[in-house]
C-alpha cells in the first residue's frame, strides 16, 4: 500500500468518526428554559402580574413564539421562589396593591458552534485530541435584562438591570454542561433583576 492510500484510509476513516462525534455534542438547551430555583424564606405580601416578556434584541428571529415560552416560564420560576403572595399572567383585573412585571431583554443571545481546533487537531493526532478530552464546542451567553415595575395604573415604580456575559468550552467528557451554563445564567439574571425589585419594594423605595 502506498503512503498516498494510507493517507486517503485514515482520512475516509476519520470523517464517519468526526461525523458522529459532531452529531453527538448535546444540542442548546431550550432559549427560554430555567432552572429549578431556591424558595425563599421570606416573601413579601404583594401579589405580582407577570406580562409577557419582550425580546428586543434584533438578532433573534421569532421573537413572538420565544417571549410567549419565556413569559411561561418566568411565571412558574417565580411561582417557585415563593417571594410574592401570589404570581399571576396578565394583563387582568389587579387590585390597588398589586405589582406589574415587565421583562425586557435587550440582548438575549445564546448558543453553540464547534469549537475551531477540534477537526484540525482531531485529524492530526488521529482523533486522540477528542479522547484526551480537547475541547470540542464552545457555548456562549450574551443576556441583558430589564425589569420594569409599575402600579395597578400602569405608573412605572423601578426599573433594575442585570447582564451576563459569557462562554465556556468543552469536549465529550463534559455531559451537558450546555443547561448547567447557558441556563444557569439566564436563571441568574432573573434572580439578580428580581431580587433588586424584592429589596426595593421591602426598603418601601417602590411605593
Amino acid at each position: 500500500m502506498t503512503r498516498n492510500s494510507r493517507r486517503r484510509l485514515t482520512w475516509f476513516g476519520f470523517l464517519p468518526l468526526a461525523f458522529f462525534l459532531s452529531a453527538c455534542v448535546p444540542l442548546t438547551p431550550p432559549a427560554t428554559s430555567l432552572r429549578t430555583p431556591a424558595r425563599s424564606d421570606a416573601a413579601v405580601s404583594q401579589r405580582v402580574w407577570v406580562f409577557q416578556a419582550e425580546i428586543q434584541d434584533d438578532k433573534i428571529p421569532d421573537t413572538d413564539s420565544i417571549s410567549q415560552t419565556l413569559t411561561g416560564n418566568l411565571l412558574a420560576y417565580l411561582e417557585q421562589r415563593e417571594l410574592f403572595a401570589d404570581v399571576i399572567p396578565g394583563p387582568g383585573n389587579m387590585r390597588s396593591d398589586d405589582l406589574a412585571f415587565r421583562f425586557q431583554y435587550r440582548r438575549y443571545q445564546s448558543g453553540r458552534h464547534v469549537h475551531p481546533a477540534y477537526f484540525p487537531l482531531a485529524f492530526a493526532t488521529a482523533t486522540l485530541y477528542i479522547w484526551f478530552g480537547g475541547p470540542v464546542w464552545t457555548d456562549h451567553v450574551d443576556i441583558d435584562g430589564r425589569l420594569i415595575v409599575e402600579d395597578a395604573s400602569g405608573v412605572e415604580l423601578g426599573r433594575f438591570s442585570a447582564s451576563k456575559r459569557d462562554s465556556r468550552s468543552g469536549g465529550i467528557y463534559n455531559g451537558d454542561i450546555a443547561r448547567t451554563f447557558i441556563v444557569g445564567h439566564r436563571s441568574d439574571v432573573v434572580d439578580e433583576l428580581v431580587d433588586q425589585a424584592v429589596e426595593a419594594l421591602r426598603k418601601g423605595e417602590l411605593r
